[in-house]
C-alpha cells in the first residue's frame, strides 16, 4: 500500500513494520561506485541499492521490481543471497549479478540515481540521506523507450501486446509490466 508517494518518490508497507522506499535523484557525477554504495550501505543500512536512473523503465519499473524482490525473499526464493541484491537481478531481468550490474549498475560519472532502502523505520529516505551528509536532490529521469527497448531485449509485439492488455497508449506505460512479466519467469 502506497504511504507517501510524489514524482520521484514512493514509499510502500511491506508489512505492519518494513518499509520500502524508492527515490529518485541527481547527485554530482560519481566518481568511486563502490565507495558510493558502500556510503549508502554504511548510512542507511544494508538493505540499499542504488542504480542509473537512465537504464530503467521509471519508478514503476523500480517498484516492480522492489517488490517482487521482497516477495522471493520472505517466502524463501531469493536469487541472491542478499536483498538488495535480489533487487538488483529482477530489475536487471537476468539471474547473473555481474549481468545485473552491467545493465543497470552504477558507473563511473552516472548523475541521476534511484535508491531502493528497505527499512524497520518510518523515517524519510530524503530524511536519512540529509541525516547521513549524502547530497542528492530530487529529479525525474524520462526513460527513452527505444534504448530500453534494446537494453532488455524486449520484442516489440510483447510491449504491443501489454500495451492492450492495460489498456494503456504509451510503450513507456507498459514496459515496465513487461519488464517485470520477464523477471518473474526467470528461475534460479
Amino acid at each position: 500500500m502506497p504511504l507517501g508517494n510524489s514524482s520521484h518518490t514512493l514509499v510502500r508497507a511491506l508489512t505492519d513494520d518494513w518499509l520500502l522506499q524508492i527515490g529518485q535523484f541527481r547527485t554530482k557525477p560519481i566518481s568511486d561506485v563502490d565507495l558510493f554504495l558502500h556510503s549508502l550501505s554504511e548510512r542507511l543500512g544494508p538493505h540499499v541499492q542504488a542504480v542509473d536512473a537512465e537504464r530503467v523503465a521509471g519508478l514503476k519499473h523500480v517498484e516492480l521490481a522492489a517488490i517482487q524482490a521482497w516477495e522471493a525473499w520472505t517466502r524463501g526464493l531469493p536469487r541472491a543471497k542478499k536483498l538488495e541484491l535480489e533487487f538488483l537481478l529482477r530489475l536487471a531481468c537476468t539471474d547473473q549479478i555481474s549481468k545485473a550490474i552491467e545493465r543497470v549498475g552504477l558507473r563511473v560519472g552516472c548523475r541521476r540515481i534511484f535508491i531502493v532502502l528497505y527499512r524497520r523505520d518510518h523515517v524519510r529516505l530524503e530524511d536519512h540521506l540529509r541525516e547521513s551528509g549524502i547530497k542528492v536532490y530530487p529529479t525525474v529521469v524520462k526513460p527513452r523507450l527505444k534504448a530500453l527497448l534494446k537494453l532488455y531485449e524486449v520484442d516489440r509485439e510483447h510491449l504491443r501486446v501489454v500495451k492492450g492488455l492495460l489498456g494503456v497508449r504509451s510503450g513507456l506505460d507498459a514496459l515496465p509490466y513487461c519488464l517485470a512479466e520477464i523477471s518473474s519467469l526467470i528461475h534460479p
